[in-house]
């Protein structure tokens, strides 16, 4: 165990450092928002080198968060090879995720925290988490969810029992199946004590583009998961105004609107003959920092062992459920099974 664990933050743009100046905006959220200032406002961890191809970027990360300019690099293998780490976090574009990533294993850092979607196809996140798990490095993904106040309270009432089981979520949303859906397909997953996914249908939205460089564009799309253990998961990614998540329970519902901001329960109605649900009071709990709960999640499995509850392989099956979405359009709109037979389509990330 250390007093304080050394960081380096690959990528110096939004998630990497600034992305804290708009989530004033919203009421709900609490700041550190992005990996730079979720590890400034750890007093565990200090920032110790920053990797950006872009002079600009890395310059301002490095005044914003007290790098000195020595150790703000332009690549990532330079910065290995000078400076000692125990953190990573890859926040660059998805695109560029797996060769850094496979570069902080090599370089033997302790824990890698990677942005979503973990990779651009599922045979680099196969790679990335054999390598990972080989190696026993602590991972996290930034599907931040999994580290919210408020879903951890409906984690909770659902795993007491006392709203039985969930039979099927239904997510409103309108963002593209890897770089945004990623959240809410992990979301599901956790809410259902991390359940398999066994098949998959899947329709793209939006204008046809064409593909870039033998990788198919990311693109917003409806899709239908079934997992293992009977529970079905709804995506309606058609451009809503807002973001809405349905929990249905045996015994309850619960209603997220408008991303975060508010949430409502429902339980059935003793006193209904025919099944009829009444609401409830919701207690909303007081906000905190999801980025914060996070990198305090790494930084006690690096003092006391273990692992994060968003390893590299839940990041793996987030983006399996992506792809095969994907998948099922570019095959007619059929039923994919899993595991996923292609581990090489190429999805364009943000």
């Amino acid at each position: 165990m250390k007093d304080t664990y050394d960081v380096a933050v690959i990528g110096c743009g939004r998630m990497g450092g600034t992305i804290d100046d708009e989530m004033w905006k919203h009421p709900k959220f609490r700041l550190p928002y992005s990996h730079g200032a979720g590890y400034a406002a750890c007093p565990r961890t200090r920032i110790v080198a920053a990797v950006d191809p872009v002079t600009e970027k890395r310059l301002a990360f490095g005044e914003r968060y007290a790098v000195p300019k020595e150790r703000l690099f332009e690549t990532t293998s330079a910065m290995l090879a000078s400076v000692p780490l125990d953190i990573v976090s890859v926040t660059t574009h998805g695109t560029h995720h797996f060769e850094n990533v496979m570069l902080a294993i090599e370089g033997g850092v302790k824990a890698i925290f990677c942005e979503k979607p973990l990779a651009s196809s599922l045979e680099e996140a196969d790679q990335m988490v054999a390598a990972a798990e080989e190696r026993d490095i602590i991972t996290a993904v930034g599907t931040l969810r999994r580290w919210s106040v408020l879903w951890d309270q409906v984690k909770e009432i659902i795993d007491s029992g006392e709203v039985g089981n969930v039979s099927h979520i239904v997510q409103h949303t309108g963002g593209s199946l890897l770089h945004t859906e990623s959240h809410f397909f992990d979301l599901g997953r956790y809410l259902l004590g991390n359940a398999e996914p066994d098949w998959a249908v899947g329709h793209l939205v939006g204008e046809e583009r064409p593909d870039i460089g033998g990788a198919v564009p990311d693109s917003r799309g409806h899709g239908y998961v079934r997992f293992k253990n009977g529970a079905e998961y709804f995506l309606t990614g058609s451009g809503c105004l807002y973001c809405e998540t349905t929990v249905v329970c045996s015994k309850a519902a619960f209603r997220c609107f408008n991303n975060g901001d508010s949430m409502r329960m429902w339980v059935k109605d003793p006193l209904s003959l025919v099944g009829y649900v009444k609401e409830v009071p919701f207690d909303y709990p007081e906000p905190a920092s999801k980025m914060l709960r996070a990198v305090n999640e790494i930084v006690d499995c690096l003092d006391n062992g273990g692992n994060t509850r968003c390893t590299f392989r839940d990041g793996l099956i987030g983006l399996e459920m992506g792809m095969a979405l994907h998948e099922s359009h570019r095959r007619g709109n059929v039923r994919v099974d899993w595991p996923l037979q292609n581990r090489t389509l190429r999805v364009q990330t943000r």
